[in-house]
C-alpha cells in the first residue's frame, strides 16, 4: 500500500523523501527497526531539505540505539560531522565523551533539569506552582557546584554505557525482561492516563482554602508544651518525702542529683532534654499522658502535689518552662491546606474517573469468590 502511495506522491504534492519518511516513523513506532532503517535510509537518499535529513539522522540514531548497534552507530555519528564536530560551538564546552558521542555542559544541564523536573512530577499538585517553582530552584542550586555537576554527569554516564552493553547483549530479548517491561509499561500509561485525566481539572482558590481553614481550625492548632525536670525514686513514701523536703525550701536539682534513681537524668539536676507535648506521653518515659495533665493547669516553678507512676518508680515533677498552645494563623499553614485541598478533590475526581472506566469496560467482580474479611475483636 505505502508503494502504491510513493506512485502518486508527487501527484499529491509530497516528496518521495517524505513518504519514505513518514514510514521509517510508523515502523520506527511499531519497534520494526531493521525496516524503519530501510525507510530511512531511502529517505536520506532522494532527500534534499535540511531539516528533513537533520531529523532523519535522529531517527536513524534512535533505531540504531533500540537495536543495540553501537558500532553502527559510531560509524553513523562519525558520517554526521556536523552533529559531532561543532558540539563545542553547538552546545558549550564538552565535558564528558561516550565514544564519538560527545556531552557538552548545555546537555548536562538539560538532564540535570530534567532529573529534577522527574522527581517534582511525582509530588505535582500537592504545592502551589510557585511553591513548585521555588522547590525547583532550590534543587537546582545543590549542582552549582563542579563537583555536585561531576558526581551527576559520573551517575549519567554509568547508566547510559550499562543500558548500551544491556542493549548490546540482547538482554531486552529475554522473557523475564519483556515482562518486567511490559509491567513498567502498563503502570506508566496507567499513571500517565490518570495525570492527564487529572491535568487542570483541580482548582483551588483562596475561598477554599479559607472556609477549609475555618471549618478544621483546631487541626491547626499548636499544642501546648512544658519544660519538666523530675525526680524518680522507688516507692511512694519515698516520693512524698522528697516533696516535703522541697515544699521546706530544699533545691529540686541538689535533691536530683542525692536521691533520684535516673541515671539519665539526675547528674543534670534532673531535667528532661525533650518538652513533653499537651496531650502526648513523656517522652522515653512510660508515664502516660492523662497523668501528666496536672502539669499544664501549673505555673513555671510549680512542683506537683502528688508523685505520679511509672515502671521506673514515682516521679515528682517539677514545671520549668511553659508554652502555651498557639493557633496557626492562616497564612502559616495556607501551603499545607492547599496541598490537603488539592489531594481531596483529585481522590474525588479519581474515583468518578474510575467509576467511568468501570462502566466502559464493563469491569465485573464476583464478590462470592472470595471469603469475606474476619470479624475485627
Amino acid at each position: 500500500m505505502w508503494k502504491e502511495f510513493l506512485v502518486g506522491a508527487d501527484d499529491d504534492g509530497m516528496k518521495p523523501s517524505s513518504i519514505w519518511y513518514r514510514i521509517g516513523t510508523l515502523y520506527q513506532a511499531a519497534d520494526a527497526h531493521e525496516m524503519a532503517l530501510e525507510a530511512f535510509y531511502r529517505s536520506e537518499s532522494i532527500g534534499t531539505d535540511d531539516e528533513l535529513v537533520s531529523e532523519t539522522g535522529r531517527r536513524v540514531q534512535e533505531s540504531l540505539e533500540a537495536l543495540g548497534k553501537f558500532a553502527a552507530l559510531k560509524h553513523e555519528l562519525s558520517g554526521r560531522v556536523g552533529l559531532n564536530e561543532d558540539a563545542g560551538e553547538q552546545g558549550g564546552e564538552v565535558v564528558a565523551e561516550i565514544g564519538l558521542q560527545k556531552i557538552t555542559r548545555v546537555e548536562l544541564d538539560r538532564q540535570i533539569e530534567a532529573s529534577i523536573e522527574n522527581q517534582l512530577a511525582m509530588f505535582a499538585g500537592q504545592l502551589p506552582a510557585e511553591q513548585r517553582k521555588q522547590q525547583k530552584e532550590a534543587m537546582l542550586k545543590q549542582f552549582a557546584g563542579d563537583q555536585q555537576r561531576l558526581q551527576f554527569l559520573n551517575s549519567y554516564i554509568v547508566q547510559e554505557i550499562l543500558y548500551r552493553k544491556a542493549r548490546e547483549s540482547k538482554l531486552i530479548e529475554d522473557p523475564s525482561v519483556r515482562a518486567q517491561l511490559r509491567d513498567a509499561e502498563r503502570n506508566l500509561l496507567a499513571r500517565q492516563l490518570m495525570e492527564n485525566e487529572l491535568s487542570g481539572k483541580v482548582y483551588i482558590t483562596d475561598a477554599d482554602m479559607s472556609v477549609y481553614y475555618e471549618a478544621r481550625k483546631e487541626d491547626y492548632l499548636e499544642p501546648a508544651t512544658a519544660a519538666l525536670s523530675h525526680i524518680v525514686v522507688a516507692d511512694e513514701e519515698g516520693a512524698g518525702k522528697v516533696i516535703e523536703r522541697i515544699l521546706a525550701g530544699e533545691e529540686f536539682a541538689a535533691l536530683a542529683g542525692e536521691l533520684s534513681i535516673d541515671g539519665a537524668t539526675k547528674e543534670g539536676g534532673g531535667e528532661i532534654a525533650a518538652p513533653v507535648v499537651e496531650g502526648q506521653p513523656l517522652p522515653g518515659v512510660a508515664v502516660p499522658a492523662a497523668s501528666l495533665a496536672p502539669l499544664f493547669a501549673a505555673k513555671a516553678g510549680d512542683i506537683l502535689d502528688n508523685p505520679v507512676q511509672s515502671e521506673a518508680g514515682f516521679h515528682v515533677f517539677q514545671v520549668r518552662e511553659k508554652t502555651p498552645a498557639r493557633q496557626k494563623p492562616f497564612e502559616e499553614v495556607r501551603s499545607q491546606i492547599h496541598a490537603e485541598l488539592y489531594r481531596q478533590k483529585e481522590r474525588e475526581l479519581q474515583a468518578r474517573l474510575l467509576d467511568d472506566l468501570r462502566e466502559e469496560f464493563d469491569v465485573v467482580i464476583h464478590q462470592g469468590a472470595f471469603a469475606a474479611p474476619a470479624p475485627q475483636e
